[in-house]
């Protein structure tokens, strides 16, 4: 009966630790506008294809905030940041041959919504991204 009651309470502890629970941000220091995806198609069958999300945000590269990565639609691909016409966006590229990843499943996030994880003070959080429009496929064409 003892050997019972410790397995119990080994469970319980293990089922409570053990779990990765991931709390999504509130609030941050940065921002995020504008959020856009777009699939794209290369001209050859050897360029593949993918789709590119892109968040226009308030961070910059002075800042001290460090992008990990985005989970969208059951993927998890790394973030990065890039500056073009004035404005800073987190940008991912997810490749057609992505993997679902489990942990981008456990968000259980709608088709429009994504996750950003970031370090800041070297504490990984998370934001939730929601409303993202999606596109017109963008298609490149072969060259002869």
């Amino acid at each position: 009966m003892r050997k019972f009651i410790y397995l119990v309470i080994l469970l319980g502890i293990c089922g409570t630790s053990c779990t990765s629970h991931k709390e999504i941000q509130k609030a941050t220091s940065f921002k995020i506008g504008n959020s856009v995806c777009q699939k794209w198609i290369g001209g050859r069958e050897s360029s593949g294809s993918g789709l590119d999300i892109l968040f226009s945000t308030t961070l910059s590269e002075a800042s001290t905030i460090v992008l990990k990565e985005v989970f969208f639609r059951n993927k998890q691909v790394p973030a990065g940041l890039f500056y073009e016409a004035g404005v800073y966006y987190i940008r991912a590229e997810i490749p057609s041959t992505a993997a679902n990843s489990k942990e981008a499943i456990n968000f259980e996030l709608k088709a429009s919504e994504a996750i950003v994880s970031f370090t800041e003070n070297n504490v990984l959080k998370y934001i939730k991204v929601v409303g993202i429009k999606e596109k017109e496929p963008l298609i490149y064409n072969s060259r002869p």
